[in-house]
C-alpha cells in the first residue's frame, strides 16, 4: 500500500467526518441534501484512494480485492457506495425530507381520553385509553425526518439498506448510516496503515 494513499484516505474521512457533525446539527432541508452531497463525495473518496495506493503491491491489492468484495455483500456498505454515484449522475437525491404525520383510528365519540404508553423511535405510537380503563382510538404519528431513499446504480435499485455486518437495521436514519460508513472506512484505513510499503 503506497503510504501517500493513507495519507490522503485520512484527509477524506477527516471531510466525511466534519460533513456528518454538520449533518447532526442541520435543521434546514436543502442544507441537509448538500451536506449529505458532500458526506458521500468524501466518503467514496476513502474507497477510490485506497484503490490507487494498494496498486503498489500484490498484497495491498489482494487486500482492497477483498475489501470490495465485502462491500458488495454488505447491503449497507453498497447503499453508501453507489448512493454517490447516484446523487452525482442521477437526478434525484438518496434523502428526501419525510413531512410529520398523525394517523387516527376510530373512538366511541364522547369519551374522554388518557394517554398511557408510547414506543419512542422513528414512528411514535399512542394508545389512547378512555377512564374505564376501554382501548378507543389508535393514534399513529411520524415526526419529521430525512430518510433515505433507493438508489440505482448500474441499472441495479439499492433499498435503504435494512442489514449492516449481520445486523438488522430498523428504520436507519441517513446519519446513522453515515456514521456505521465511517467506523468502517476507519477501520479499512487503519488496515491499509498495516500494508504500507
Amino acid at each position: 500500500m503506497d503510504r501517500r494513499a493513507v495519507t490522503k484516505a485520512r484527509s477524506r474521512l477527516r471531510v466525511a467526518q466534519k460533513a456528518l457533525d454538520e449533518l447532526l446539527r442541520c435543521d434546514v432541508r436543502d442544507e441537509f441534501i448538500d451536506t449529505w452531497y458532500t458526506y458521500l463525495v468524501a466518503a467514496k473518496a476513502v474507497h477510490t484512494t485506497l484503490e490507487q495506493g494498494a496498486k503498489a503491491s500484490a498484497a495491498s491489492k489482494a487486500w482492497f480485492e477483498d475489501r470490495r468484495v465485502e462491500r458488495k455483500s454488505d447491503p449497507l456498505l453498497q447503499y453508501m457506495y453507489e448512493s454517490r454515484n447516484d446523487d452525482e449522475h442521477g437526478l434525484s437525491a438518496p434523502v428526501e425530507y419525510q413531512p410529520p404525520t398523525v394517523e387516527f383510528g376510530e373512538n366511541d365519540g364522547g369519551s374522554t381520553y388518557e394517554l398511557v404508553d408510547t414506543e419512542h423511535g422513528s414512528q411514535v405510537r399512542l394508545t389512547v385509553r378512555s377512564k374505564d380503563g376501554s382501548s378507543l382510538v389508535r393514534i399513529r404519528a411520524r415526526i419529521p425526518m430525512m430518510v433515505l431513499r433507493p438508489v440505482t446504480g448500474k441499472s441495479n435499485v439499492y433499498p435503504p439498506p435494512r442489514l449492516h455486518k449481520g445486523e438488522i437495521l430498523d428504520d436507519l436514519l441517513p446519519t446513522q448510516a453515515a456514521e456505521l460508513n465511517l467506523r468502517h472506512l476507519s477501520w479499512m484505513i487503519d488496515e491499509a496503515e498495516g500494508l504500507q510499503i
